[in-house]
């Protein structure tokens, strides 16, 4: 495990951008921006949000709705596409970053057809 953490902390391995697991025990879906500061979700995060989008749990141990009570949530957008809550309709916090269900949506099929493609 110590290998493992000294890899991502030199750059080696990829990691969740909301929750920080690596690629080495989750999969990852990294979104559309500069190279270099990629954004990127692991498949435990995609599904603790599409809980949430569900209605299935209100909020997760790492998300939630964003309320837009704050002036910083009244003018976020998502880290993966740059559209505002009023652009997508459900904009989900880990109270650093934003998702929306759009890009939820599209990461739960790269990570469906990723899986099939495996099989």
């Amino acid at each position: 495990m110590f290998v493992m953490e000294v890899m991502r902390v030199i750059g080696r391995l990829k990691s969740c951008s909301f929750c920080g697991q690596t690629e080495a025990t989750v999969k990852l879906v990294s979104g559309p921006n500069d190279y270099e500061s990629k954004i990127r979700i692991c498949s435990e995060c995609v599904k603790e949000c599409l809980d949430i989008i569900d209605g299935k749990i209100t909020a997760g141990t790492l998300f939630h709705s964003a309320t837009l009570d704050t002036t910083e949530e009244q003018s976020a957008s998502c880290s993966f596409c740059d559209k505002t809550r009023k652009q997508v309709g459900i904009l989900l916090t880990n109270d650093s970053l934003f998702i929306c269900n759009e890009c939820i949506s599209l990461s739960k099929k790269i990570l469906d057809e990723e899986a099939t493609n495996r099989a």
